[in-house]
């Protein structure tokens, strides 16, 4: 299912950008028959401004809120590493909840630092001051931390201080590309999420011409299930290589790897291709930590680290490569 090489993974762009306009009129032709939706890959390319028909892939990593916790840092470095642009792609019109770890590190920020004889100390920083039970179901872009000051623009100051010129330009918000692929179908979701003053409704009496008619862009949005082999259809032309995992020794993502599995099958039989996917390591704390010394230190601490990241492994595999750079950066001090 993942790219396992460098040398796999450009063998693997090279071919796809050479079929770069029949991998696409091959997708364009399944969505439309699946979702009723005309020209979908000319939609998700007026949402993606970093797009160069397909001639300068970058590397995505999609996670809600974009910030400098140590994966976020590392995918910036090993998409360099590698030879491409990487992408942070939040979606701030989804909900919270605090099963899931990564958003729930946006709110109590794992915060990790060294000592002077090399051992971590880590400590948890609350941005919310109310229990974040309370934020259970909760709109990611509604969540208010301080007056206004929302959960999303906190972590953007964070990115700025460290990596400004990955802070605004290099982070792209998938909310309205979806809701728009909702409006144009014609084949849309059996219910809809409807935001009710920052909670989402699940709702099964919403028409495709509500869509249009509503005055808020955001007010309605569609279920994982429906929009999630739309997601995985950006990455067949060569353009967009996706950097994520489904791998979890201690079992926690089951479900999720079942369906990722069950997605890329379903779009390589309508298709023929399947999605460029590069393998990344699972999500535990270490990953999820924010570096203290690299936020104190700013912009100077990530110019270090890009000198001291390496930039490939001994055996040409990704993931000991990506591997590598999260222990430079989880290590900085």
């Amino acid at each position: 299912m993942y790219i396992q090489t460098i040398d796999e993974l450009r063998r693997i762009v090279s071919e796809r950008q050479s079929h770069f306009s029949q991998i696409r009129e091959a997708t364009n032709y399944w969505i439309f028959r699946e979702y009723g939706i005309e020209d979908y890959l000319g939609l998700v390319a007026r949402h993606f401004p970093f797009l160069d028909n397909g001639q300068k892939p970058v590397a995505l990593l999609a996670r809600q809120i974009a910030s400098i916790c140590v994966e976020d840092l590392a995918c910036i470095l090993f998409a360099k590493a590698i030879g491409y642009r990487q992408i942070t792609m939040p979606f701030t019109r989804d909900t919270f909840t605090a099963a899931n770890h990564d958003k729930k590190a946006r709110i109590k920020i794992p915060w990790v630092e060294w000592s002077k004889k090399g051992n971590p100390v880590r400590t948890y920083q609350r941005i919310f001051s109310d229990k974040i039970s309370n934020l259970e179901g909760k709109i990611l872009s509604s969540i208010s931390i301080k007056k206004g000051l929302f959960l999303q623009d906190y972590h953007s100051h964070m990115r700025v201080r460290v990596i400004p010129e990955f802070a605004a330009l290099d982070i792209v918000d998938v909310s309205m590309c979806h809701v728009e692929a909702l409006r144009l179908s014609s084949k849309g979701p059996s219910f809809v999420y409807e935001n009710v003053d920052g909670q989402d409704i699940r709702r099964y009496d919403v028409g495709c011409t509500d869509f249009s008619r509503n005055d808020n862009p955001l007010r309605y949005r569609p279920p994982a299930k429906w929009y999630y082999p739309l997601y995985f259809s950006w990455f067949l032309d060569g353009s967009m290589i996706l950097l994520e995992t489904y791998e979890n020794p201690r079992g926690e993502v089951a479900e999720a790897k079942r369906v990722f599995e069950e997605t890329m099958f379903k779009i390589e039989q309508n298709t023929g291709y399947r999605p460029i996917v590069v393998e990344i390591l699972p999500l535990d704390m270490d990953l999820l930590s924010c570096n203290k010394h690299i936020y104190e230190q700013g912009t100077e601490a990530f110019k270090m680290l890009e000198t001291k990241a390496p930039n490939r492994s001994s055996d040409g595999s990704l993931v000991n490569l990506y591997a590598n750079i999260t222990e430079t950066v989880f290590r900085f001090r």
